[in-house]
């Protein structure tokens, strides 16, 4: 006896006989025969290319600066590119000062600042200062910071610091923009740099506001170059505090006298 009605039955009895129906092969044949009409009225769907699938691979990032083994010379289209100023106004040409370095057998080591009121670059001309002794065990080199600022941020930075060296400054950034440093918002505010500013200023290097440009978000490098006007060594800074470690530019300036 059925326990169920029978509508219920019917309906069953239906589903199933449409089941079997589908599971037929002449059903299959029949509904693939009759689908064969979609490349006429979708064209697209027939031609259509295999979608391309993007890589993840990142392609490798051009170095802002040039390869070593280069002439400094080079690295200026001409002269007035590589025009600074020093703390007492005067212009003057880089290439031609480390040429006349060059010329008494003295190497130079040329460091680019942020800016003159940077908490970075007050501890990173600390550090160059720490180290002038060490490097000039290796050899007669030359040693001069560019900065980014007026020639009266310069002379307060250099008697803040008590830097004896040679410092220059430029306000238009024409050195800066010749040899491809970093600048942007990121560059200067991202995790690496906060960490690298809590250390500066937990060492006593206070940032000074009254000295900060208007663009602040320029970026550094530091340059070494041998007796003989060629770059052996390059470094453009990827975030602010980006600096060389004093164990590495001493490394780097004994090549000079081993090779």
């Amino acid at each position: 006896m059925n326990p169920f009605p029978p509508i219920i039955t019917e309906a069953t009895a239906g589903n199933r006989a449409r089941c079997r129906r589908y599971q037929s092969e002449s059903y299959a044949t029949q509904m693939t025969q009759q689908t064969t009409f979609l490349p006429q009225f979708f064209p697209r769907l027939q031609s259509r290319s295999p979608r391309r699938q993007l890589s993840t691979r990142r392609k490798p990032r051009a170095s802002a600066l040039p390869a070593t083994q280069t002439a400094f010379r080079s690295l200026f289209a001409d002269s007035q590119q590589s025009t600074v100023l020093t703390p007492q106004n005067v212009q003057i040409c880089l290439i031609d000062h480390v040429s006349s370095h060059n010329a008494s057998g003295h190497a130079v080591l040329l460091g680019w600042l942020r800016h003159f009121g940077c908490t970075l670059c007050k501890k990173q001309a600390s550090d160059w200062k720490s180290i002038l002794p060490q490097l000039r065990q290796h050899g007669p080199i030359n040693v001069a910071l560019v900065g980014c600022g007026t020639p009266a941020q310069a002379r307060d930075f250099r008697e803040e610091i008590g830097w004896t060296d040679h410092l220059f400054t430029d306000p238009d950034r024409r050195t800066y923009k010749a040899l491809g440093f970093k600048a942007g918002l990121l560059t200067t505010f991202n995790l690496p740099a906060l960490g690298k500013m809590v250390n500066s200023f937990r060492e006593g290097n206070p940032q000074t506001w009254s000295r900060i440009p208007k663009d602040p978000f320029q970026q550094g490098g530091t340059i070494l170059i041998d007796k003989h006007g060629v770059v052996r060594m390059c470094h453009a800074e990827h975030f602010a505090g980006d600096h060389l470690a004093k164990e590495r530019l001493i490394a780097e300036v004994s090549k000079l006298t081993t090779e």
